[in-house]
């Protein structure tokens, strides 16, 4: 693998030499100490090629494509790749529709957004940049005006699942993902206002649990009958929520709400809890010499499942730290430090996270812009807490990198 990675990274860093007017090209490689899941600690290497393509097509349409190819992006040693977004958007009369696939960002809450609920996410990715791992959805989106603000409805008829940064099923054990029913039928209506005093949105959402929930299930395999088999799957659920920002002076201020309520079998007596509501109220401010502080609350409220007593021990502590609900109620709070270098050439930042029963995180991350156009990156992050805490049960994942980037 070693010759194609080479040859990829010289690809990937020379790539955006090529100018093309609305196309844009990156090229990354890195290095890690290990892979996101912990299961491998010889170093890992990665290698990508971006594109990104922002068309204007006349007057009232828009092309938007941005896709990405690679060598070793989840340390599983494949090559792979994928087309995050592939959608063509029109405008008439303040209407807008855009249709394809599309990448869904919602919340105004830092990195822990309760109402992203149409988001998906693969954290094996080897990337030191958070949003690189969104996974596009396909669907088709309305907006118009309305009373000082946007209505948007979203029919989202693609399921992909987040791929979580754990080994789901341990030795011996066979593992399969169930089958969504009927994807087609799902879809969200979000009203948003911004601009002025207050920036704020309301959000429904009917859809399927991205981040799985686990089941045991007996083998149809004739070969294997009666053999135990982990079978990931994704009930339907509903979520309310909204945001809110605003400014009090020096201090921005933060706050994002979203109550969730799953059919009374979506759990199937594996866990038992069912998240039923999750809040973070943040603060944020900036000082002279590009000094900025975002500190957070964090509540999460759970209720028994209806089922909970049938909950099998073998995969319902597992579901219930994979969806926050180990504790009915669970408090907690991140605060990020950072410092912006001068000119604009990057910034160093440091990120703590501690949760009620769930262990602790820390993340140090620094970026620097060689020229124009060439970046790098080191992050180191480190999680803590015993083997029956959330963070507790990442610490196979702790790790350090170091990246460099040439375009966006």
């Amino acid at each position: 693998m070693k010759p194609a990675l080479a040859l990829l990274a010289s690809a990937a860093l020379s790539a955006p030499a090529l100018a093309v007017p609305g196309v844009e090209l990156s090229g990354r490689a890195s290095a890690w100490s290990s892979d996101r899941t912990g299961t491998d600690e010889s170093i890992e290497a990665a290698a990508e090629v971006w594109l990104r393509v922002r068309q204007g097509l006349g007057e009232k349409a828009a092309l938007r494509v941005e896709g990405w190819a690679g060598i070793n992006p989840d340390g599983t040693g494949k090559l792979a790749g994928d087309i995050r977004e592939a959608q063509m958007r029109l405008t008439a009369g303040g209407v807008t529709v855009s249709a394809g696939r599309q990448i869904s960002v919602w919340g105004r809450a830092d990195r822990i957004n309760p109402t992203d609920v149409a988001a998906a996410r693969d954290y094996r990715r080897l990337t030191e940049d958070e949003d690189d791992n969104r996974l596009g959805l396909a669907g088709v989106s309305l907006a118009l005006p309305l009373a000082g603000g946007t209505l948007a409805a979203h029919w989202l008829p693609e399921f992909r699942a987040t791929v979580l940064p754990i080994v789901l099923a341990g030795p011996g054990l066979a593992s399969r993902q169930e089958r969504v029913n009927a994807p087609e039928t799902q879809f969200a209506l979000r009203y948003e206002r911004f601009g002025g005093r207050f920036d704020w949105s309301v959000t429904y959402a009917n859809v399927a649990d991205r981040t799985p929930w686990l089941a045991i299930a007996q083998s149809g395999d004739h070969s294997a009958v009666g053999a135990p088999v982990l079978v990931q799957h994704h009930p339907r659920f509903a979520m309310l929520g909204g945001d809110l920002a605003t400014t009090l002076g020096d201090f921005g201020l933060r706050l994002e709400l979203a109550g969730y309520e799953y059919a009374s079998s979506a759990a199937r007596g594996q866990a038992g809890r069912l998240p039923r509501f999750a809040g973070v109220l943040g603060i944020d401010r900036s000082f002279r010499g590009q000094w900025s502080i975002i500190a957070q609350a964090v509540l999460r409220m759970n209720r028994s499942s209806a089922l909970a007593a049938d909950a099998s021990p073998l995969v319902s502590d597992r579901n219930n730290l994979i969806h926050s609900a180990w504790r009915d109620t669970i408090l907690g709070g991140t605060i990020r430090v950072r410092k912006g270098l001068a000119g604009d050439r990057g910034a160093i930042e440091a990120t703590v996270a501690a949760f009620t029963g769930g262990g602790n995180y820390v993340q140090l991350k620094a970026s620097h812009r060689l020229n124009d156009t060439l970046r790098l990156s080191l992050l180191a992050e480190r999680h803590g807490g015993v083997r029956g805490t959330f963070f507790g049960q990442l610490r196979p994942n702790n790790m350090i990198s170091i990246a460099v980037r040439a375009g966006f």
